[in-house]
Parts: C-alpha cells; structure tokens; sequence
C-alpha cells in the first residue's frame, strides 16, 4: 500500500519527467499485486502537480483501488479509532484511514501475505506509523520499498 506521501515523495526524489522508466517500473509491480493504493490516494495528488498526476491518471486502474462499502466501513473504524489520522483543514480526500483499511483487508484476504504500508511519515501522534503498528501492519519508506522491490521491478522497454 502507497500512501500520497510516498508517491509525492519519489517525484521529488527521482522528478517522473527525468525517469519516466523508473515510474513505469513501479506501476509494473500492480498486476503482481505488489503495489496498490486507495482511490483517496489519487484524489489527494494535487493536479498543480502535474507530472505526478498525469502519471496517475495513466495508471489509475491499475493501482488505485475504488472504495468499496467494505472498505468505507472499515476505514471509518479506523478514523474513530485513530482521530488524529484525520485532518480537517484538508481540502481533498483523507486517505489515511482508507490506507490503512486496504492493507487491513488485504492482510486479511490473503492469509500469510502480511501488508505494508509505504510512506514518508515520521512516527507521531496522527501519523500512519503509529495507526500501522497497532494494527500489525509493518510501516517502511520508499527506499525500503525499492530495495525490497529491486528484483520484482519489471524492466523498462
């Protein structure tokens, strides 16, 4: 599971318009069920910026996961659980709560397939990390992910 943080954080890392391979890469892990993210995530990436969003745009189907009534229900467990994962001065989606739902859900589908949550958040109140670690789903940053994932990265064409 990707949060926005992860996706904004690798364009400011590695800008798509420099390595579009590396973003198309990425995307790749999709069908192997390696990368998925809520549809929230999508609706939080900024349109201003819009090397990110145009690249999620082209692969919205593929990793972004429509919100289900499942999914709205158990995401909205997790919000009054974890309040602080909530942020009303947000104009768009929060979809920290719906993050956490997806992995929980995917956790649980997929019996010994543990879930993880990729995001740049520091551990603190209101943060992922530590609304992961109480529902047992493991919290690591891109550049786990990408040393995780090195040899599942589909190459480029």
């Amino acid at each position: 599971m990707v949060d926005t943080s992860s996706l904004i954080g690798m364009n400011m890392a590695c800008p798509i318009r420099d390595r579009p391979d590396m973003r198309d890469r990425m995307a790749g892990l999709a069908p192997q069920g390696r990368i998925a993210a809520p549809y929230s995530v999508y609706e939080e990436i900024d349109p201003r910026n819009a090397d990110l969003h145009a690249w999620a745009k082209d692969h919205i189907e593929d990793i972004f996961v429509p919100h289900d009534v499942e999914m709205f229900e158990l995401a909205q467990k997790v919000a009054a659980r974890n309040r602080s994962l909530l942020n009303r001065d947000r104009k768009r989606s929060n979809a920290d709560p719906y993050a956490m739902a997806l992995a929980m859900l995917r956790q649980g589908r997929l019996s010994g397939s543990r879930q993880v949550i990729v995001t740049e958040e520091r551990d603190g109140p209101g943060r992922i990390p530590g609304a992961a670690k109480s529902y047992g789903i493991v919290r690591i940053n891109v550049d786990c992910m990408i040393r995780a994932e090195r040899g599942r990265l589909p190459r480029g064409r």
